[in-house]
Protein backbone atom coordinates (compact mmCIF):
# COMPACT_ATOMS: atom_id res chain seq x y z
CA UNK A 1 0.00 0.00 0.00
CA UNK A 2 1.38 3.39 -0.99
CA UNK A 3 2.04 6.13 1.53
CA UNK A 4 0.01 9.34 1.37
CA UNK A 5 3.05 11.07 -0.11
CA UNK A 6 3.42 8.44 -2.86
CA UNK A 7 -0.32 8.55 -3.59
CA UNK A 8 -0.27 12.34 -4.09
CA UNK A 9 2.97 12.09 -6.08
CA UNK A 10 1.37 9.53 -8.42
CA UNK A 11 -1.77 11.65 -8.81
CA UNK A 12 0.34 14.70 -9.70
CA UNK A 13 2.30 12.65 -12.22
CA UNK A 14 -0.84 11.15 -13.77
CA UNK A 15 -2.48 14.57 -14.14
CA UNK A 16 0.71 16.16 -15.43
CA UNK A 17 1.56 13.47 -17.97
CA UNK A 18 -1.98 13.09 -19.23
CA UNK A 19 -2.80 16.78 -19.15
CA UNK A 20 -6.20 15.95 -17.67
CA UNK A 21 -6.83 18.33 -14.78
CA UNK A 22 -10.21 16.68 -14.12
CA UNK A 23 -8.27 13.90 -12.35
CA UNK A 24 -7.53 16.39 -9.56
CA UNK A 25 -11.02 15.66 -8.23
CA UNK A 26 -9.47 12.42 -6.92
CA UNK A 27 -7.58 14.56 -4.39
CA UNK A 28 -10.88 15.40 -2.68
CA UNK A 29 -11.75 11.78 -1.96
CA UNK A 30 -8.17 11.00 -0.91
CA UNK A 31 -8.18 13.87 1.60
CA UNK A 32 -11.58 12.78 2.89
CA UNK A 33 -10.36 9.20 3.30
CA UNK A 34 -7.45 10.59 5.35
CA UNK A 35 -9.81 12.46 7.68
CA UNK A 36 -9.58 15.89 6.09
CA UNK A 37 -12.93 17.47 5.43
CA UNK A 38 -13.64 20.31 3.06
CA UNK A 39 -14.65 23.72 4.32
CA UNK A 40 -18.41 23.96 4.70
CA UNK A 41 -18.98 26.93 6.99
CA UNK A 42 -17.70 29.79 4.83
CA UNK A 43 -16.95 29.05 1.24
CA UNK A 44 -17.67 27.04 -1.87
CA UNK A 45 -14.87 25.04 -3.50
CA UNK A 46 -13.59 26.98 -6.50
CA UNK A 47 -10.25 25.41 -7.43
CA UNK A 48 -8.08 22.36 -6.67
CA UNK A 49 -4.29 22.66 -7.02
CA UNK A 50 -1.36 20.29 -6.64
CA UNK A 51 2.12 21.79 -6.76
CA UNK A 52 5.50 20.12 -6.55
CA UNK A 53 8.34 22.20 -5.12
CA UNK A 54 11.98 21.85 -6.12
CA UNK A 55 12.71 19.80 -3.00
CA UNK A 56 10.01 17.23 -3.81
CA UNK A 57 7.34 18.46 -1.41
CA UNK A 58 3.79 18.19 -2.74
CA UNK A 59 1.26 20.85 -1.81
CA UNK A 60 -2.47 20.32 -2.29
CA UNK A 61 -4.46 23.54 -2.19
CA UNK A 62 -8.22 23.82 -1.97
CA UNK A 63 -9.24 27.35 -2.94
CA UNK A 64 -12.68 28.57 -1.92
CA UNK A 65 -14.78 31.58 -2.77
CA UNK A 66 -16.26 32.89 0.45
CA UNK A 67 -19.67 34.43 0.99
CA UNK A 68 -18.10 37.92 0.86
CA UNK A 69 -16.79 37.04 -2.67
CA UNK A 70 -13.13 36.88 -1.58
CA UNK A 71 -10.92 33.82 -2.05
CA UNK A 72 -9.08 31.77 0.53
CA UNK A 73 -7.02 28.59 0.28
CA UNK A 74 -6.52 25.64 2.64
CA UNK A 75 -3.11 23.97 2.18
CA UNK A 76 -2.10 20.34 2.80
CA UNK A 77 1.57 19.36 2.58
CA UNK A 78 3.08 15.94 1.86
CA UNK A 79 6.79 15.14 2.30
CA UNK A 80 8.93 12.08 1.68
CA UNK A 81 10.51 12.49 5.14
CA UNK A 82 7.14 11.82 6.81
CA UNK A 83 5.30 10.00 4.01
CA UNK A 84 2.12 9.23 5.95
CA UNK A 85 1.74 12.62 7.61
CA UNK A 86 -0.34 15.48 6.25
CA UNK A 87 0.56 18.95 7.46
CA UNK A 88 -2.48 21.24 7.43
CA UNK A 89 -2.28 25.01 6.99
CA UNK A 90 -5.20 27.38 7.31
CA UNK A 91 -5.66 31.17 7.46
CA UNK A 92 -2.51 32.00 5.49
CA UNK A 93 -0.12 30.16 7.82
CA UNK A 94 1.68 28.39 4.95
CA UNK A 95 2.53 31.61 3.13
CA UNK A 96 3.87 33.12 6.37
CA UNK A 97 6.23 30.14 6.73
CA UNK A 98 7.14 29.74 3.01
CA UNK A 99 7.90 33.08 1.41
CA UNK A 100 7.52 31.68 -2.14
CA UNK A 101 3.78 31.47 -1.44
CA UNK A 102 3.49 35.07 -0.23
CA UNK A 103 0.24 36.60 -1.43
CA UNK A 104 -1.36 33.36 -2.58
CA UNK A 105 -3.67 32.66 0.36
CA UNK A 106 -6.06 35.51 -0.42
CA UNK A 107 -5.11 35.96 -4.07
CA UNK A 108 -8.11 37.46 -5.83
CA UNK A 109 -7.25 37.24 -9.54
CA UNK A 110 -7.85 33.51 -9.97
CA UNK A 111 -7.98 31.97 -13.41
CA UNK A 112 -11.10 30.04 -14.24
CA UNK A 113 -9.08 27.86 -16.63
CA UNK A 114 -7.83 24.42 -15.68
CA UNK A 115 -4.21 23.72 -16.56
CA UNK A 116 -1.19 21.54 -15.99
CA UNK A 117 2.42 22.67 -16.02
CA UNK A 118 5.72 21.20 -14.93
CA UNK A 119 5.17 21.99 -11.25
CA UNK A 120 1.48 22.83 -10.83
CA UNK A 121 -1.80 21.26 -11.85
CA UNK A 122 -4.98 23.23 -11.33
CA UNK A 123 -8.67 22.48 -11.78
CA UNK A 124 -11.36 25.13 -11.76
CA UNK A 125 -14.34 23.33 -10.24
CA UNK A 126 -16.90 25.63 -11.83
CA UNK A 127 -18.44 26.69 -8.54
CA UNK A 128 -19.22 30.39 -8.63
CA UNK A 129 -21.30 32.32 -6.14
Amino acid sequence: MDSKYETIKKLHHKVNCGGNAELLKDALSLLENWGINRRTDDGVLYQINISKSENGIFVVGLRYIKSDKTFTEDIFVFTSQKPNDVSKYYKGKYERINKEYKGTHKKQNISSLSFTSVNTCSLHTGNNQ
